[in-house]
């Protein structure tokens, strides 16, 4: 008999081709550790979390009929759902509306050689499925979309099959797709053709995503905060903003790039989800965030996750709890360690020019003292935060690589002293001893609402944030602002 008969091609409105990726690469999705583990990371593969490939506990198609259905109807680039309770009779609708399956192409087992599939064999058992999806959907859905699933994204390749009662009445023609796995193999609804659509994950702001026991490693399926997870999500951040969207042209942003623009980001986001920098240093746990890989930029896939979680053991640590309210870490209520060693003095205080005088509750602290002007800047948080981006993108790698146990965050004003522009408060990398170790981020403050009252364009606000980012990090390398100011940072 001849080879099977594989059809990967759609409609003219099915998904379009994609340039081609580097699918075939091994790829892995790089999580950095940052907060009190700038340096450190996590690496984990797709295949680290569960992938339900259309074979899970629901058996499509099981319990019809074999009369023409929307099923033995459905061509590539149709798009099928159905109801949790009647997985038998999958409806096509159109791909715009919420959905679980997208086909990408048939496969014809009548035509395989051997008696295997002929009219008298019985219907596969759900281990032969799995191996016919693994041996041949995976290449008809990168054909589908010219190479564009995104291996590390929230989609997979999935087979639909024939009920018995159709296989027996001689269906022979399996659907090969693409699908949203989702908690306990249950296929979730997305909307949209996938070719077009952002493949990365995103998670609502306060979702706990599941971990597993024997790796420690995050499960990628949501889960009850009350129950053990690896790490809660605080945000999402689009990366298109910044490097490009999937229609730009633009090239994949090394992880080194990404660090430094979400390593301002993150902390701001989940300062915001906590309610206040001092609750979230409460939990003791870390600000965390996702970067894309090469090949799931070249998908098309452009969000990462902000996230709060402990490394453990070359994992995560155990969380039980909503974080914002009580989180238990490995089955212990956290205990906020001290601000900075024992027997560490206070920073110099700030020397404030001519015809200034200090504010009363101004704490003695490296800062940037504002200078008055009665016209105000108006700019939103984001564009703002791409600012305080940009002006760490000065920074040579050397120096960001440099950079140990920090975090920048943005915050509208100093409550103690609203004259200062930005606040370094920690032990810098000149004052650390050997035991040097354990203790919460030093932080560099940037306080937007007083930079945005003293300039009178968008420009001077930019000129702004550099040179208060810059001088704050100056301190944390341990210059003064005797010199900062001497060349041109003060």
């Amino acid at each position: 008999m001849s080879a099977p008969d594989v059809d990967a091609t759609g409609p003219e409105d099915s998904a379009p081709a994609r340039r081609t990726s580097a699918a075939r690469l091994a790829a892995v999705l790089v999580a950095v550790l940052v907060g009190a583990l700038v340096a450190g990371t996590v690496i984990y593969t797709r295949g680290g979390f569960s992938e339900a490939g259309g074979l899970g506990e629901t058996v499509i198609g099981e319990g019809g009929s074999y009369a023409e259905t929307d099923f033995t109807r459905s061509a590539p680039g149709d798009c099928l759902t159905w109801n949790d309770d009647a997985a038998e009779t999958p409806t096509k609708v159109p791909c715009t509306e919420p959905h679980r399956f997208e086909v990408a192409g048939t496969v014809n087992t009548a035509q395989f050689p051997g008696s295997e599939f002929g009219l008298d064999a019985p219907a596969p058992t759900p281990e032969r499925y799995a191996e016919l999806r693994d041996e041949h959907c995976g290449v008809i859905v990168e054909r589908y979309l010219g190479g564009g699933l995104d291996p590390q994204g929230r989609f997979a390749v999935g087979l639909m099959f024939p009920s018995k009662a159709q296989w027996d009445r001689g269906a022979r023609v399996l659907r090969c797709g693409i699908e949203q796995p989702g908690p306990g193999g249950v296929h979730q609804e997305f909307a949209g053709r996938v070719a077009d659509s952002d493949q990365s994950f995103a998670w609502p702001d306060g979702t706990c995503i599941g971990i597993d026991d024997a790796t420690r490693k995050p499960t990628a399926e949501p889960v009850n905060c009350a129950e053990p997870h690896a790490f809660q999500t605080t945000g999402v951040v689009d990366l298109s903003q910044r490097f490009g969207a999937r229609d730009s042209g633009r090239p994949w942003p090394s992880v080194a790039d990404q660090n430094q623009y979400l390593q301002t980001i993150c902390p701001n986001r989940t300062n915001r989800f906590f309610g206040g920098v001092q609750k979230f240093r409460e939990t003791t746990l870390n600000v965390q965030w996702s970067v894309i890989s090469e090949v799931s930029w070249n998908t098309g896939s452009r969000r990462v996750a902000c996230y709060v979680a402990l490394p453990d053991r070359g994992g995560f640590a155990k969380l039980v709890g909503d974080a914002r309210e009580q989180v238990l870490i490995n089955g212990k209520i956290p205990t906020p360690p001290a601000q900075g060693p024992p027997g560490r003095a206070l920073p110099t205080p700030v020397p404030l020019p001519p015809g200034y005088s200090p504010n009363d509750q101004e704490v003695p602290a490296p800062g940037r003292l504002r200078r008055r002007t009665p016209v105000a800047v108006k700019m939103s948080d984001a564009d703002f935060e791409i600012l305080v981006g940009e002006a760490l993108d000065l920074l040579p790698a050397e120096l960001m690589n440099a950079m140990d146990n920090v975090v920048i965050m943005i915050e509208p004003y100093n409550p103690e002293n609203r004259n200062l522009l930005g606040l370094y408060t920690g032990v810098a990398l000149t004052e650390r001893t050997h035991d040097y170790a354990g203790f919460l981020p030093d932080t560099i403050e940037i306080y937007r609402e007083i930079i945005l009252s003293i300039c009178r364009t968008p420009d001077e606000v930019r000129e702004q944030v550099a040179v208060t980012v810059l001088h704050e990090i100056g301190h944390h390398f341990g210059i003064d602002d005797h010199w900062l100011e001497e060349h041109g940072w003060g």
